[in-house]
């Protein structure tokens, strides 16, 4: 082979690793980005119903 050759195959295999982990880093921040949505919502679904309860608390005193 010539030398040509290699050093085009060792950018080749580079520009693959490279976009595999791209890849890799995107997916992985897309997963944690939805994991902390998830857990905003059930914080967020908690205090909803702590005000619903304190709303149906006050209606039954009145």
């Amino acid at each position: 082979m010539h030398l040509g050759d290699i050093i085009f195959q060792i950018i080749v295999f580079g520009f693959v690793f490279l976009l595999l982990t791209a890849f890799t880093l995107f997916v992985k921040s897309l997963v944690r980005n939805q994991n902390e949505k998830i857990q905003h919502n059930n914080e967020l679904e908690k205090k909803l119903d702590k005000v619903t309860s304190l709303l149906e608390e006050k209606e039954s005193k009145n």
